[in-house]
């Protein structure tokens, strides 16, 4: 069998035993995730793994196939969909020219998986919900209630976002810089997002306490590379992920950097997460918790490393692809699990 398309992406002299070769396509590459979901494969799995990414953005994350604007048929990426035996699609199946997935018969139940991301899901969860029911495809979503709820038979545990500052870095990040009381304290919000992440408040907490005498300085950063946007953040002692639940990439971010991360949380993602150190805040108490840390000596030091160790822990390349390997032979052989265990699974030792 000819790899010479699935081994771009490996490591010359990795030895490639298993046969699996695993397509990951996404509209948009989600804070890197996809790519670095495809890296993690090759670099730690018996199996070879590609990325198309239908939209390129700003951030300038590591990159594969994009496939761009122009409508023209991308050969390289048409052949890997018709020679992959796994798909894992970013928030949603989209089909590109000479590819269509469903009447090519390339996916089914038992050789694909949906990974969400946020208001994709919040917006389209009626449609996404049925499609799942009546294709008895599996879904992955976070641990965000205002998503994950919208779906039926989803696995909901799997690592939200990789942690990828660690094992698999390639850049050279620093930590946040210490924080004592009197300094102007520096607290970022990555971007927009949603409505619901309630940016425009913590604008006005912020404009209210500057106004009462409190130094503190709101850090938003636009139109720049992931890189860049890395290095100006780890400038700041916290992170602000949003009112909803759930800290997403700009939390796990936040909690390597060694900050003290505040953001809203449900029971949902407190059943999933029960130890996560981060400061729970809603609209009634953001004022209180941001004067907390101005005014607590050591308190931004210590949560924020507790929440470096936590997320290196949790978050780890190695744990996370792990959870996606089993999920995948999982899928593979459902049915036979469905009936107990008549032998042992494969166990990655990575």
């Amino acid at each position: 069998m000819a790899f010479e398309l699935w081994d771009k992406q490996v490591k010359p002299g990795s030895a490639k035993k298993g046969m699996r070769k695993i397509l990951i396509a996404s509209d948009f590459n989600i804070a890197g995730q996809f790519t670095y979901l495809m890296r993690a494969i090759n670099k730690y799995s018996p199996y070879r793994a590609r990325c198309v990414i239908w939209h390129d953005d700003h951030f300038q994350f590591d990159k594969d196939i994009i496939l761009g604007e122009t409508g023209q048929v991308n050969k390289e990426a048409n052949q890997l969909a018709h020679e992959a035996d796994f798909f894992i699609f970013g928030r949603y199946i989209f089909n590109f020219p000479g590819v269509n997935f469903a009447n090519d018969g390339l996916i089914s139940r038992d050789n694909t998986f949906v990974r969400y991301h946020g208001s994709f899901l919040r917006e389209n969860g009626r449609e996404l919900r049925q499609y799942h029911l009546d294709n008895d495809v599996v879904a992955v979503a976070g641990c965000d209630w205002t998503a994950t709820g919208r779906l039926a038979g989803c696995f909901y545990h799997i690592g939200s976002y990789f942690n990828d500052y660690s094992d698999m870095c390639i850049r050279d990040v620093s930590y946040c810089p210490s924080y004592k009381p009197g300094e102007t304290f520096l607290i970022n919000a990555g971007s927009a997002g949603h409505p619901s992440k309630g940016y425009d408040f913590l604008q006005e907490t912020i404009k209210k306490l500057q106004k009462d005498g409190h130094k503190i300085e709101l850090k938003l950063y636009t139109n720049l590379s992931h890189e860049d946007f890395m290095i100006e953040k780890a400038k700041c002692h916290a992170t602000f992920s949003g009112l909803s639940a759930g800290w997403g990439a700009s939390g796990i971010e936040g909690m390597w950097l060694g900050q003290a991360v505040l953001c809203g949380i449900d029971p949902w993602l407190m059943t999933l997460y029960p130890d996560a150190p981060i400061i729970p805040v809603d609209k009634g108490n953001l004022e209180k918790e941001l004067i907390m840390l101005m005014e607590d000596e050591g308190k931004v030091s210590k949560l924020g490393w507790e929440a470096r160790e936590w997320v290196s822990r949790t978050f780890s390349t190695k744990r996370i692809l792990k959870q996606y390997l089993y999920l995948i032979d999982l899928i593979r052989h459902r049915d036979k699990y469905m009936e107990g265990v008549q032998e042992l699974p494969r166990l990655y030792d990575l």
